[in-house]
Formats: C-alpha cells, sequence, structure tokens
C-alpha cells in the first residue's frame, strides 16, 4: 500500500480562496473564547503503509456536489449555503483546546479537487481491521521501541478513567464506535511532536454493561481501552522505533460544537461547524492497556474486544 494517498490537483487556491471557497469555517457553533455551557452533556510499519477506517464515510461524501450553489469545474467543493446546524450536543472542551482546534481550523486549506472522491475509492477498496503482521526488531530500534512502549504503558495508568482524563485536558469527541470505543481528544496536543507518553487522543469503550456481581443492576465504568496518537505533520511522523506502526488519515473532518458530526466532507462550506482538512493529521492506534491486548496486533486500526 501506499505510503501516501496521492491527491488529484484542480483549481485550488492558497490561504482558503481557492475555487473561490470562503475559507476554513470555525462555525458560530464554536467562538474561541466560549467557554463550555454548564449544563452540556456528554453524548455519545510506518514507512510503509497508511490505512484508513471509515468512521462516518456512509452519506458524507456526496456532501455538496450538487444543486443550485454547485460549481461545474469541481462540483464536489460548490458554494451553496452553510447547512444548518444538527441538534448535537456540545463537548466540554476546555478553553484551551477551544483555541487549538480553531487555530486547526483556520490552517486547514481547502482540498484539491477530487480528493474525496479518491480518498473514498481507497478506503472502500481495502480492508482494515488488521494491521501487518509485526516484525521483530533488532539493536537500537528495538531498545527505543521498549522504552517507548513501557512510557505508554505507565501513560495509560495515569489515565485509566474518564475523570483522569477529563483532569488532564480531554474531552469526549464522539460516541461509541465498534471496534474502537469513544474518542476522547485533548486539541492542544494535536499539533505537538510525537511523544507515546502524550497522545492527543484517548479510546475509552462505554458500552453499557453490567459490573459484575450482585443483581447486575449496576453499569461498569468507561474502560481505557487504548491510545490513538494524532499527530499533524507535512508526512508520516517517525512514531515508534522501527517500522511497525501503521498509520493513517481522516479527510474531511466536521465537528460541531466540538463532536465529530461527519468525515469525508469535502469543503468548509459543507460543514456546519468546524472544519478540519485532515491531510495533516496523522493518526495511530496503540492498545497499550495491560490486560487488554488486540488480538489483530498492537497497532490494529480497529480492536474486536471493543463492541
Amino acid at each position: 500500500m501506499s505510503a501516501t494517498l496521492l491527491l488529484a490537483s484542480c483549481g485550488t487556491g492558497n490561504g482558503g480562496t481557492g475555487n473561490g471557497d470562503a475559507g476554513p469555517r470555525t462555525g458560530a457553533d464554536e467562538p474561541a473564547d466560549r467557554p463550555p455551557a454548564a449544563g452540556d452533556e456528554d453524548h455519545a510499519g510506518h514507512h510503509q503503509h497508511r490505512v484508513h477506517h471509515p468512521h462516518g464515510l456512509a452519506g458524507a461524501v456526496d456532501r455538496g456536489t450538487s444543486g443550485p450553489g454547485a460549481n461545474p469545474d469541481c462540483p464536489e467543493r460548490g458554494h451553496g449555503p452553510k447547512p444548518e446546524e444538527p441538534p448535537v450536543r456540545a463537548a466540554r472542551l476546555p478553553r484551551a483546546s477551544q483555541g487549538a482546534l480553531l487555530a486547526l481550523a483556520r490552517e486547514s486549506e481547502p482540498l484539491p479537487c477530487g480528493a474525496i472522491a479518491e480518498w473514498a475509492a481507497h478506503v472502500r477498496g481495502h480492508a482494515h481491521g488488521l494491521a501487518p503482521p509485526e516484525r521483530a526488531l533488532s539493536g537500537t530500534d528495538s531498545t527505543a521501541f521498549d522504552r517507548q512502549w513501557a512510557a505508554a504503558v505507565d501513560a495509560a495508568a495515569r489515565l485509566a478513567t474518564t475523570d483522569r482524563a477529563t483532569a488532564a485536558g480531554y474531552s469526549q469527541t464522539s460516541a461509541q464506535v465498534p471496534g474502537v470505543g469513544t474518542h476522547w481528544i485533548n486539541w492542544t496536543l494535536v499539533d505537538a511532536p510525537f511523544d507515546p507518553a502524550r497522545p492527543s487522543m484517548l479510546l475509552f469503550d462505554e458500552t453499557p454493561g453490567p459490573s459484575g456481581g450482585g443483581s447486575g443492576t449496576h453499569l461498569r465504568p468507561a474502560r481505557l481501552v487504548g491510545f490513538s496518537y494524532w499527530v499533524r505533520s507535512a508526512g508520516e511522523p517517525a512514531g515508534f522505533a522501527g517500522a511497525n506502526d501503521a498509520w493513517h488519515s481522516h479527510l474531511g473532518l466536521c465537528f460541531v460544537r466540538g463532536r465529530l458530526y461527519l468525515e469525508g466532507v469535502p469543503a468548509a462550506l459543507a460543514c456546519p461547524g468546524t472544519w478540519l482538512n485532515g491531510s495533516d493529521l496523522w493518526m495511530l492506534h496503540a492498545w497499550v492497556v495491560p490486560g487488554l491486548p488486540n488480538p489483530g496486533g498492537r497497532f490494529a486500526p480497529t480492536n474486536p474486544a471493543v463492541p
């Protein structure tokens, strides 16, 4: 599989103005100076492989491709009105995370014409449930990897509960996704260099279920199941030592009130909230929690043990 997703170029400009785009849309739903509302509730080998798993892809690819405002030269980046804001409960983003998300949006350039269609075809043409078999490391790579993995495992112990995650600046940004769990993001870490002990995203299994013992009427608390490193980089991050970590990307991300609403959204004008290009955001899932191994591999995109 190619190390990069080749994107067709068609009539793009710089600074968010290509083909008449209005630029990165932060949206009235997420002003940088607005603190989270008190009543808001939560709702639900790196040099060889770039893969993707399509959370919420269905129905998003063709958004904005037709209608009175469509651009005939690049239909997927039409100039129709911004869609109405959907009924999405706001994430409880700390002020620092609000600012970091909006900063990423301001720097998100328009995607090239055809990028989403090519990306979607790539996604649908590959199965991403398993990572390539891990190859044995030797020498300095082995030593460095062991040190990095140990740091990640230690960090997992410190971030094992949603209360600890919240205290550390993470906020829930998605509902439960089979094989992955819920995503909790600390937006201030997305633009930071890769650090195995400081993932920008945590994965929690919040599937309802009995806690065990007694009558079974008590629900088990959310449990940390893994890390997701989300790193802003022009190219694939170095990540863990060796070539076993398989990074992937998500294009055209639309966040509404701090929560992921859709991906595969071709342009900021098609997003009713905050739009991220995504081509410079690289993601790696790492199943680092002791006692919760992933049979698909330490860097598999999904974990069959997570409903």
